[in-house]
């Protein structure tokens, strides 16, 4: 199973061989194509993910709101908004 750091290219190519071990929130395509743009939220999501020891409920809470975020329609867009974001392309 890849690392957390290696390229999300890898995760696709490890996945593509591994289906039944596909990490949950990993979207695969109708086609069978894995998602590289999930791939790539996983891992922002794990690396933003706080630290075991800071407490489970830090770690719950976290995970709660960066759900919203994406499972929300338009969550994401709006706090880019609210917060006056800027996304890099890429």
């Amino acid at each position: 199973m890849p690392k957390l750091r290696d390229l999300p290219e890898l995760w696709v190519e490890w996945i593509d061989q591994h289906l039944a071990k596909c990490p949950h929130g990993i979207r695969v395509k109708p086609d069978g194509c894995v998602s590289l743009r999930s791939i790539c939220r996983m891992k922002l999501i794990k690396q933003q993910n706080p630290p075991i020891t800071a407490g489970d409920r830090k770690q719950t809470q976290y995970l709660c709101i960066t759900a919203q975020l994406f499972a929300l329609p338009n969550a994401h867009y709006e706090a880019i908004q609210c917060f006056q974001l800027t996304v890099a392309n890429g």
